[in-house]
């Protein structure tokens, strides 16, 4: 394990039972960001089930709606990232799987609702 990944998953911290996926383990980065350089808020963890994030953990997931591709998920997250207690925070997510190592994530949340696309980078993993 090197130094990076190490620090990356102490950094996310652990998570709760999560939502089941049909994608690779380990760590995201958005499309157009190179792996090894990528910045906290371009990259997410997916670890046995359960996301991971470097501003918060301690995150419970459950998928609500799933078709073919896509799977909304709703999260509570009731920490930051590293693991200072925070108040929880409900966010729902759409996930479409677009390949076991290709998402495209849009926050049903957030008023702006952009998709953003995510790519596995086994360069840090």
């Amino acid at each position: 394990m090197t130094f990076r990944v190490l620090a990356l998953s102490l950094l996310f911290g652990t998570s709760a039972s999560a939502a089941s996926l049909p994608i690779e383990q380990g760590f995201y980065v958005l499309d157009g960001v190179e792996c090894r350089d990528a910045p906290n808020a371009a990259l997410f963890e997916y670890k046995d089930g359960a996301f991971r994030y470097p501003h918060a953990s301690q995150c419970r997931s459950a998928v609500v709606e799933h078709t073919e591709r896509a799977y909304v998920v709703d999260e509570v997250c009731s920490a930051l990232g590293d693991g200072t207690p925070s108040e929880p925070v409900k966010t729902t997510s759409e996930y479409k799987v677009m390949s076991r190592t290709r998402i495209v994530v849009t926050s049903l949340t957030a008023s702006d609702r952009e998709a953003r696309a995510y790519r596995y980078c086994p360069a840090i993993n």
